[in-house]
């Protein structure tokens, strides 16, 4: 449903342009029908393109060095996304990978006819909608490890995938069976002694004995004995 801003400056539906359009049933998506592009990819070369003034999205030093190297490890599997002028509307964390890689020539995908809100709009929506996915980590919990081996046999190393090693370690060990450190374990006695908490100790009162709980005026009497037996001997 479209949007307006009414003169209070307030965000309301328009409601005729709603009515315009046909619903599929049971789902809010509404009909949509595709014209038959013809999507090339071509190469351009990488001085050809020109970044988006607009871009909202950032990449960090980091991400841009995890990108170069799936580039080297796998190719340039996706192609950018530039208007028939070479401005950049998808893509740019991969055209900067490139540039550090010192390639001559990227693949893109030229979109033509799109309006510039289109162009805007496709801008953003790329990445966020990309974002929105999620993990099933229990299933990367089984297919990292096994998949590091694989990839060590062919010379590459296992951060091809992006993940840190830390963040690998503790998917592991999240899903690891008994993962936890036998030398943790509580032993059964100490299940049965009761809590020190529990025991409601209270300040010692001078020359009040009863003040003290039973089991420090035990250990306080077996001390006084062992020191008395310890003098008769010497």
């Amino acid at each position: 449903m479209d949007m307006k801003i009414n003169p209070r400056g307030r965000w309301r539906p328009d409601r005729r342009q709603a009515s315009k359009r046909q619903r599929m049933p049971g789902n809010s998506t509404p009909r949509c029908e595709l014209k038959a592009t013809n999507v090339q990819v071509q190469a351009l070369s990488i001085d050809q393109i020109k970044v988006n003034r607009r871009n909202a999205r950032t990449h960090s030093d980091k991400q841009i060095r995890q990108i170069a190297n799936s580039i080297a490890a796998f190719g340039f599997t996706n192609p950018l996304l530039v208007t028939e002028d070479g401005t950049l509307l998808a893509g740019e964390g991969r055209y900067r990978a490139a540039q550090r890689l010192g390639v001559a020539k990227v693949p893109v995908i030229v979109l033509a006819g799109l309006s510039p809100a289109r162009q805007r709009a496709l801008a953003i929506a790329d990445n966020k909608i990309a974002e929105n996915a999620g993990w099933d980590r229990e299933r990367l919990a089984i297919e990292i490890p096994e998949l590091s081996g694989l990839l060590e046999a062919e010379g590459l190393d296992v951060s091809v995938l992006g993940f840190e090693a830390v963040e690998i370690d503790q998917l592991v060990t999240d899903f690891e069976e008994n993962a936890g450190d036998p030398e943790d374990n509580v032993g059964p006695t100490w299940l049965k002694d009761r809590a020190v908490s529990s025991m409601r100790l209270r300040p010692r009162a001078r020359g009040h004995r009863d003040s003290l709980p039973e089991m420090t005026r035990q250990n306080h009497e077996t001390l006084s004995a062992a020191a008395t037996s310890r003098s008769q001997m010497l």
